[in-house]
């Protein structure tokens, strides 16, 4: 599977470097196309299947730092897009930036170990970002029409506790698009993203609310065709992430 190959290159990486070599491996600027990417899919919604599966390998394979590539432009791979031919223009937030935004806001830097049974389904768990003390999970569901139904691990699951859900999935397709996942708008739990605008002319748009969905973390998810996204389970209390 092509989602496969970068983590495939770090462990090729890892087998190369001599035992007694000590230091950090680094991810350095990365996108899921050369040459400055490729306009209408790197700045898309159907990037951030790479890219958040990209953020769970490198982290489940000890790299310590991920360099995304690039932050700000005009077109190609940016997180946020500006408008080149108007300065007064907004920036606008791509959907690349809400898995940035959401995994730096509830993945911590401790990585647990976690499988899927489902192979269309791909699943990363972290320690909650702090001061949270129970587990994040970043998921991705590559099946093209077929609805994932998501029985997480009896660690997290109580009658007592609660879950924040966050799914994504795409908003409006770009003009031409050739592809229903190419869109630069992206959806939260079935609510497009969109900037607030300012309270008067001379004041800047700021980001929606990034509220997640709270249910019972007693039963099940699930994750329709074509998404991603993370759930937080914030009452779990497991020994690895209780220091």
């Amino acid at each position: 599977m092509q989602l496969d190959k970068s983590g495939e290159g770090v462990r090729a990486l890892q087998n190369a470097l001599p035992a007694a070599r000590s230091g950090t491996l680094w991810g350095g600027e990365t996108a899921a196309a050369n040459d400055g990417g490729q306009s209408g899919v790197t700045d898309t919604f159907i990037d951030g299947f790479w890219y958040l599966d990209q953020l769970g390998q490198f982290a489940a394979l000890n790299v310590s730092v991920f360099l995304r590539q690039v932050f700000v432009a005009g077109g190609g791979y940016p997180l946020v897009e500006v408008n080149e031919s108007d300065a007064s223009a907004p920036l606008l937030p791509l959907p690349d930036y809400y898995v940035a935004l959401l995994h730096k806001r509830l993945l911590g830097t401790r990585v647990l170990k976690m499988t899927s049974s489902a192979s269309n389904v791909r699943a990363y768990a972290h320690c909650a970002r702090s001061p949270s003390k129970g587990v994040a999970i970043a998921f991705l569901n590559i099946a093209l029409n077929v609805t994932a139904t998501v029985t997480p691990p009896p660690q997290l699951r109580s009658a007592t506790a609660r879950r924040e859900f966050y799914l994504l999935s795409a908003g409006a397709p770009i003009a031409g698009a050739k592809n229903a996942l190419q869109s630069r708008e992206v959806k939260l739990n079935g609510v497009a993203l969109a900037l607030v605008p300012g309270a008067s002319a001379s004041s800047a748009a700021t980001l929606p609310p990034i509220v997640g969905q709270n249910e019972s973390a007693a039963g099940t998810f699930d994750l329709p065709p074509s998404t991603y996204g993370f759930v937080h389970f914030p009452d779990a209390r497991i020994p690895a992430c209780a220091e």
